[in-house]
């Protein structure tokens, strides 16, 4: 047995889930949803720089997250085209506008968020 047990992780973004998806996507303008999974480290650091954004994006652009390993998240991943880990799926007026691979910088994402919203 491995001497050491890792504690689960979970983002400091809101949780979505595919159930709960259609609400948030209808009730804002814009959306970003951080894709994630427990095992995969890199996406601790991907929160940190989330929540750094999200300040100075407060109320006009809504920060989510969706753990890949839960029910029907699969099937969104696939739907969004998310091929690795951590991934940003934007989306705005409800309609996905692109997928984003990798540990992005926060000057990308404030870039791309400052051209949408």
């Amino acid at each position: 047995m491995w001497p050491f047990r890792r504690k689960p992780w979970h983002p400091t973004t809101p949780p979505i889930t595919r159930s709960t998806l259609n609400v948030f996507l209808s009730g804002h303008r814009v959306v970003v949803i951080h894709v994630w999974a427990d095992w995969n480290l890199i996406d601790r650091d991907m929160d940190k720089i989330v929540s750094s954004v999200q300040e100075d994006y407060r109320g006009r652009a809504e920060f989510l997250s969706l753990d890949l390993d839960s029910e029907g998240a699969d099937e969104l991943a696939q739907q969004w085209q998310v091929m690795n880990l951590p991934s940003l799926v934007y989306f705005v007026n409800g309609q996905h506008l692109e997928t984003v691979v990798g540990c992005r910088p926060s000057e990308d994402i404030r870039e791309r968020l400052t051209k949408i919203v």
